[in-house]
């Protein structure tokens, strides 16, 4: 960001993680959570207007045309279209609202695609997922190598934390059995799904339990493997 908005909250560090990611990653009180994305909301919707500024100067004429806004596509793991402002790492806003910023803050993405839930996942911090998800965190976000929030918990070893996003899908998910399955199951870059990594790490607590829950034990990977087989 340029000045006069080249705000603390929203810069990121060398692997493009904002202040508030890093929060969630070492495990930071939920109430300075709360004070970081609250202040990363105000200087973005105020980054927002410095664009929108630039973009149509009071002076310009009426009828002349204009550059649109910088946006960046990006194809996510899951076949959608995700639209990135021209700050690295951050989606682009529906609108300027409080909720839109904070919507896609909550997502912003570091080099690696971990978002503030999957990093918050990977280190065990419950009480921040828990806070994440409440947020409006992307449950189906999947980073660079594919991994989603189920894969790093299962990866951890976590069994309560693996039972929470379980139970998160499946309220989320009450009439739509398909799309909570399809979570359930979603895989990496070698086609490993959560199911995977469990027979992988020996753990058949935490296997029995996702197949119990709608894990697919049918799915072959990358090299044509079944689950038991890896």
């Amino acid at each position: 960001m340029q000045a006069p908005y080249n705000s603390p909250v929203l810069t990121g560090d060398e692997e493009l993680n904002t202040p508030f990611a890093t929060a969630c990653s070492v495990g930071a009180p939920l109430d300075l959570l709360r004070e970081i994305l609250d202040r990363s909301v105000t200087e973005f919707a105020a980054y927002m207007k410095h664009k929108e500024a630039q973009q149509h100067p009071i002076t310009e004429v009426q009828n002349s045309s204009s550059a649109a806004p910088a946006l960046h596509a990006q194809e996510s793991n899951h076949g959608e279209r995700k639209f990135f402002s021209d700050m690295p790492g951050i989606p682009q806003p529906a609108d300027a609202t409080p909720a839109s910023i904070s919507a896609v803050l909550i997502d912003t993405e570091d080099a690696t695609g971990q978002t503030p839930l999957l990093l918050a996942v990977g280190r065990g911090h419950l009480g921040i997922v828990r806070f994440l998800l409440e947020s409006g965190a992307d449950l189906m976000h999947q980073n660079r190598r594919g991994q989603s929030a189920l894969h790093r918990a299962v990866n951890r070893g976590n069994v309560e934390l693996v039972e929470f996003l379980v139970s998160t899908s499946e309220k989320k998910n009450t009439t739509n059995k398909a799309a909570h399955r399809t979570w359930m199951d979603l895989r990496d870059n070698h086609g490993d799904s959560a199911l995977f990594y469990a027979s992988m790490d020996n753990n058949e607590e935490i296997g029995r339990y996702l197949l119990r829950h709608g894990a697919d034990r049918e799915l072959r990977n990358a090299d044509g493997k079944a689950f038991w087989e890896v």
